[in-house]
């Protein structure tokens, strides 16, 4: 089984690696930051313990972990789909067969209504597992980097 970086250089540019992690790291972000994106690996890491996952299937959720919030605007009703065009051009191969797994994760982020496929269960749960597991100063503190985050809006809107 590959590591975490392994799956990411098998599968994107190499020159594109280092713009997934400027984009973790941009200014604005409080919560979205490398930080969360440790929280969803190791989360999906404990998943994968617990679930059957093939070695596919577990390439298109750690891709997905790095891809689905390239881009991070709070308020924007549509960041995943802007992290999947961004992220797109910077697969080796952008026809390849796990590119329509990796799109379908990323844009199922955009709710956590509906009905979901099992992959997109485990994703969601790992992206959310703070709010699932975490003690009350835990999600205390997810909170103020959210609101942090949002502070560009004025506050009776």
């Amino acid at each position: 089984m590959k590591t975490n970086r392994e799956i990411l250089e098998f599968y994107l540019k190499p020159e594109c690696i280092d713009q997934v992690f400027l984009c973790w790291n941009e200014p604005h972000r409080k919560f979205h930051t490398e930080e969360h994106l440790d929280q969803v690996l190791a989360s999906l890491a404990v998943q994968k313990q617990q679930f059957n996952i093939d070695e596919t299937a577990w390439d298109a959720l750690v891709l997905c972990a790095y891809l689905h919030d390239i881009v991070y605007v709070p308020g924007e009703k549509n960041n995943e789909e802007q992290s999947w065009d961004k992220a797109h051009p910077w697969f080796r191969n952008p026809k390849g067969a796990l590119i329509p797994l990796v799109k379908d994760l990323i844009l199922s982020t955009k709710s956590i209504s509906g009905k979901k496929t099992g992959l997109q269960q485990i994703f969601e749960n790992a992206d959310c597992w703070g709010l699932i597991h975490w003690n009350f100063d835990q999600i205390l503190r997810y909170e103020e980097k959210i609101f942090q985050e949002f502070q560009r809006f004025p506050f009776d809107k």
